[in-house]
């Protein structure tokens, strides 16, 4: 028998018993229900992701208005050489922006008509002159009535962004196919196998080495940084008169220019005026913005609104039209593509002496609109490099110009025949061939 205590102290450990797992039974319940709720929640959340992920794969994805909303403009630059040797992967942007041949700012502005004047900058890697360039023609009067075009044979994401900023005009960007940056180690780049540019033609066949039957008239061998710039001048002109089709049906006036360029603000007007005068001359195929001069020699008080007629066309701001470039220089592709010189303005001449009868003639203005601010570059090594101070000095000068005139004056004819000295770097068979050949729209090499 157990005793009464021994009984009460069994009933109260059977009745804490009971609590203990009431209490558990509860807690666990609770938790069970905790535990629905949150899955309950994850599955709508889950649910609702699903149905606005539909909706908006649905929706056609908003194009960018202008070159502010674009993915590109909005990375930050990249660093110059950041991506120097990933040639694979320039060569395959260069080739997708030929083929897209995107028009910035084109919903802002007008199209493309043969009153309009596309301006045609070739450009290499300086972006500091590029930048004043730009500064230039952001300034110029009835800039929104053009479509500035950029020829790159260097792909740099900061000189990317710095055109695809640009708001003032319609811009679109063309690189050349050919650069020396995708084509490092083979033609027309640099090719090892290639003849050093002063080995004697006979140790350079004695050698073996890639070009040596074909020096120049000097006995050098090509230099690809020199031959460059003629190749990829007379592409940028039959990439955009055959292949650009903003231009196809273009037959108003195309004006080059080059990076480390300046324009002045009436620059446009006075091409207007220049060729209003141009096309009821029988001669005049070519206008010209104005000399190379060094900015002391440049006199503009008495020749603001005077132009004159030159035999050389000139190499600063050359404007001519779709007539022109079919009628007077395509035909003469061997001409241009033989003559033994990699300067394109020469070669050009050579074209038009040779070629033409009577001589064709270009209309320059006699106070230059567009003036040269590269102290340092292929030609010229001049010991103040400084864009800054050349860039105040052309200012002061221009102070003194008579902008925007009403009509024109000519001055004396230069007319003279000059005698052509061929500056050589241009023996090489295989350059000679792919200039003929960009002309006849074959792409290998």
């Amino acid at each position: 028998m157990f005793d009464s205590l021994s009984i009460m102290g069994l009933k109260l450990q059977t009745t804490e018993c009971r609590s203990s797992s009431f209490e558990l039974t509860r807690h666990y319940s609770l938790y069970s229900w905790i535990k629905v709720i949150i899955l309950s929640l994850a599955l709508t959340s889950l649910f609702l992701h699903v149905i606005c992920s539909s909706i908006q794969w649905e929706q056609p994805e908003k194009p960018a208005q202008n070159w502010q909303e674009s993915e590109l403009s909005e990375k930050p630059a990249e660093e110059p050489q950041s991506r120097e040797f990933d040639v694979d992967g320039i060569q395959m942007k260069m080739q997708q922006a030929n083929d897209a041949q995107v028009i910035f700012n084109e919903e802002s502005f007008e199209s493309l008509h043969n009153e309009s004047l596309v301006i045609v900058v070739q450009v290499h890697n300086r972006l500091e002159y590029l930048g004043r360039l730009i500064e230039s023609l952001s300034r110029a009067k009835h800039i929104e009535d053009t479509l500035l075009v950029f020829s790159h044979d260097v792909f740099n994401e900061e000189i990317n962004e710095l055109v695809r900023r640009i708001p003032f005009c319609k811009v679109m960007q063309i690189f050349f196919p050919y650069s020396l940056q995708t084509h490092r180690d083979r033609f027309p780049g640099t090719d090892p196998r290639d003849c050093p540019r002063d080995l004697k033609k006979s140790a350079a066949q004695q050698l073996g080495c890639l070009n040596a039957n074909h020096p120049d008239k000097y006995g050098h061998y090509r230099e690809a940084k020199y031959t460059q710039l003629k190749h990829h001048w007379w592409w940028k002109l039959n990439h955009l008169f055959l292949h650009v089709r903003a231009t196809s049906s273009f037959a108003g006036l195309v004006v080059l220019l080059e990076e480390d360029h300046y324009v002045m603000e009436d620059f446009v007007h006075m091409l207007r005026l220049m060729d209003g005068h141009c096309r009821s001359t029988a001669q005049c195929h070519f206008l010209g913005l104005g000399t190379v001069k060094p900015l002391a020699q440049v006199k503009v008080d008495q020749t603001s609104n005077q132009v004159e007629m030159h035999a050389v066309p000139t190499n600063l701001g050359l404007a001519l039209n779709r007539t022109t470039f079919l009628d007077k220089i395509l035909p003469c592709v061997e001409a241009f593509c033989t003559y033994d010189d990699y300067n394109w303005d020469w070669s050009l001449y050579h074209v038009l002496k040779v070629c033409h009868t009577p001589p064709v003639l270009t209309m320059v203005s006699s106070a230059p609109r567009a003036f040269h601010i590269g102290a340092c570059g292929t030609h010229s090594k001049d010991i103040d490099c400084n864009v800054t101070n050349t860039v105040a000095l052309l200012r002061s000068v221009a102070e003194s110009l008579e902008m925007f005139p009403s009509s024109l004056r000519f001055g004396r004819h230069r007319l003279e025949k000059v005698n052509l000295i061929e500056y050589g770097g241009w023996g090489d068979k295989r350059d000679q061939d792919l200039c003929v050949n960009m002309a006849k729209g074959r792409t290998h090499l």
